[in-house]
């Protein structure tokens, strides 16, 4: 479809979006008869018994059953070889010290091989708790050159929380299409088929969450407005293709492991859907950073207004203790000497009052 990609504002708003028009339902969810003989499907992102204030749910109406596929297999193939718990049975490691990993080389670059899709690109870095007891979060980087094609990928262990850093990302969706360029980022919640294209070689990182969804913090005392409103994520507007006889292959993140399928057609046949259970796209924009250089220039600098445009910094912020992979420990972009950032510090204090 060429139709300009289009979103709409709010963050678990009541959304709802057809491609053609008339494909919703007029009464009920699921009639006996669906418009254009197609086949109603809910993705429950919730207990269905939830509560209304918390329940997840979208209805989605699509072309083919999304059940219609081979029976899921361990995953093939180089690339990412999935985490499970985070133990040190498991290979993970608990580390008191400040750690600093440089972004991942692009492929092509280094030791780092090309023609690596996003899916199998994924490198889990840390983490804490189990995906199977939906419990805790893991931390991934991400480097590829190549899209996805006729492959698509599903989390069924948590949301994921895509921020690229290099490269823009198309990142198709059940429900539409997020256009996701570097200052932006992807929320693509657990269970709903995904896959990502690239122009070009790029880079990021993922933060997955195991237990309940991404939300909005509440406003409290920073007031009426707060950081990031509803109206600022955008949801994808619905649109899909029919592809009956085209060979796809969807991979399953389950448990931590990796897993695959085949099936005949796109997986991206949804023509309706309506819930408030969908992915976003989000801009970010506000940097900062506090090693000595960026500490001394500030502590010293004339107090007039300073455009930064020279990056852009993120943080995962958790209470719990990350144990941290083996792999990444020992990984070639490991800064070693990240401790001496700090070591240009001065002692300033002389006991007299400025």
């Amino acid at each position: 479809m060429s139709d300009p990609i289009k979103y709409m504002p709010g963050f678990n708003n009541e959304f709802s979006s057809e491609a053609l028009e008339g494909a919703l339902p007029e009464f009920g969810n699921n009639p006996q008869k669906c418009p254009y003989d197609l086949y109603a499907e809910q993705l429950s992102g919730t207990a269905f018994t939830a509560p209304r204030r918390e329940n997840r749910r979208a209805w989605m109406y699509r072309i083919q059953p999304s059940v219609l596929h081979a029976p899921f297999v361990p995953a093939e193939g180089e690339g990412w070889r999935g985490h499970g718990a985070m133990s040190e049975a498991n290979g993970y490691e608990i580390n008191p010290n400040q750690l600093r990993w440089a972004p991942l080389p692009l492929p092509g670059a280094g030791a780092t091989p090309p023609g690596r899709t996003f899916a199998r690109s994924l490198m889990t870095m840390g983490g804490h708790g189990d995906p199977c007891s939906k419990q805790g979060l893991a931390i991934h980087m991400y480097a590829c050159d190549e899209s996805m094609g006729e492959t698509a990928m599903m989390n069924s262990d948590g949301d994921f929380l895509i921020v690229p850093q290099v490269g823009e990302l198309t990142v198709t969706t059940e429900m539409g299409v997020l256009e996701v360029p570097p200052r932006h980022i992807a929320l693509v919640p657990r269970g709903i088929v995904f896959k990502v294209d690239v122009a070009e070689a790029s880079r990021g990182y993922v933060l997955e969450l195991f237990k309940g969804h991404f939300e909005l913090p509440d406003l409290g005392p920073i007031g009426s407005n707060g950081l990031a409103n509803p109206r600022d994520f955008q949801a994808p507007t619905a649109r899909f293709h029919d592809e009956p006889n085209s060979p796809w292959t969807l991979y399953n993140k389950f448990g931590g492991k990796l897993f695959q399928t085949t099936r005949d057609g796109t997986p991206f046949n949804v023509v309706a859907w309506h819930g408030n259970y969908c992915p976003y796209r989000h801009s970010c924009m506000t940097p900062h950073g506090p090693d000595a250089p960026t500490f001394n220039a500030a502590s010293n600098m004339e107090l007039k207004p300073h455009k930064f445009d020279g990056g852009l910094a993120f943080m995962f912020e958790t209470s719990c203790m990350l144990m941290l992979n083996k792999e990444a420990l020992e990984a070639e972009h490991r800064d070693v000497n990240y401790f001496k950032c700090w070591e240009g510090i001065p002692r300033s204090f002389t006991g007299a009052k400025k």
